[in-house]
């Protein structure tokens, strides 16, 4: 009976065949109504007592909380088609090779939406513990991975662009909008980190350790590749804001857009991985109000993100206005 959502999934895989957009919408709502099931049919009793709420209540916190989710991965999924679409419309050469990468990039970016959260919601149906040791360490290796895994493969298609492009991005741009911000968000990042008492162990069995890792396994694994993340969306921004500047044949407003949206999912990225950085213990002391509050500011946000990023990438298609200074 377990296997059941799976199953379902895997068989819809099958038929759909993956081949038009709208397939690939209903496609995403049916793995997020399988999100929503099972976590509504995951037991909560540990939620029903800490917040003394009742079980109608908290199943509606849960939906309102996985509508933003259904929006976030539309909206991705709908940037990404579109992204590809465009780049199968390029003539061959470095642009186009350069947008392919970014394309995949942004698939990564749209399975760090769907794959944790779906593995996640799967995880705790079937094992009803979201405490063991190994299953934490796991779930934040795979919030870690698929956003490095997509802002490398986007810079390094953003570079292969603007490599066809005259003046070069200049090493004080580098430095003022990428390297002294990220610098700056470090500091502040390993302060967080290293003054949380409960990121390896926890005296206190109510509070789950933060990443049951010792603190060079946190270094070398968590925070370096984090850090290595900020640093490759704001490069790839970068260079796509020079490309910008200097492409003849680009629609401008629509990169503007697409590129915006991409501070904003960087800088949720940054927001997620400090909150992260608190522990459990201080963020269980929040009230739920507050939690609530931060989930639905994180989620709108990712939201607005992504729907830059598709509505940019949507109108990539289109032109570049004659009279659109180069």
């Amino acid at each position: 009976m377990h296997v059941w959502p799976l199953a379902m999934v895997l068989y819809l895989l099958l038929m759909l065949k993956l081949k038009s957009r709208w397939r690939f919408t209903v496609l995403v709502v049916l793995l997020w109504g399988v999100y929503c099931g099972i976590t509504l049919l995951t037991p909560q009793g540990p939620s029903l007592e800490k917040y003394h709420i009742s079980t109608l209540t908290l199943s509606l916190l849960i939906v309102s909380v996985s509508l933003p989710y259904l929006i976030c991965w539309l909206f991705a999924v709908s940037g990404w088609l579109h992204l590809r679409a465009f780049t199968q419309k390029q003539p061959p050469g470095a642009e186009r090779d350069g947008f392919v990468k970014i394309s995949h990039g942004l698939f990564a970016l749209v399975a760090s939406l769907v794959v944790p959260t779906l593995v996640g919601a799967v995880y705790v149906y079937i094992s009803h513990d979201s405490t063991s040791p190994g299953w934490n360490i796991f779930k934040n290796y795979m919030g870690i991975f698929f956003p490095l895994l997509g802002f490398l493969f986007m810079f390094m298609g953003s570079s292969q662009i603007v490599s066809q492009i005259t003046p070069r991005v200049t090493r004080l741009a580098k430095a003022t909008t990428v390297f002294f911000p990220v610098a700056l968000f470090s500091v502040f990042y390993l302060f967080m980190i290293f003054a949380n008492p409960t990121r390896q162990a926890s005296l206190d069995p109510s509070v789950q350790p933060t990443y049951f890792l010792p603190d060079s396994m946190i270094i070398g694994t968590i925070i370096l590749p984090v850090i290595a993340t900020w640093s490759l969306g704001l490069l790839f921004v970068l260079n796509l804001e020079h490309y910008s500047h200097y492409s003849k044949s680009i629609n401008r407003p629509a990169l503007v857009s697409f590129y915006n949206g991409i501070i904003i999912i960087v800088a949720i990225t940054i927001l997620t991985q400090v909150l992260a950085s608190l522990g459990n213990g201080r963020l269980a002391s929040l009230n739920l109000g507050a939690i609530l509050g931060i989930l639905y500011v994180l989620l709108g946000l990712l939201a607005f993100g992504f729907g830059l990023v598709a509505s940019g990438v949507r109108k990539l298609q289109t032109p570049a206005s004659k009279t659109e200074p180069g």
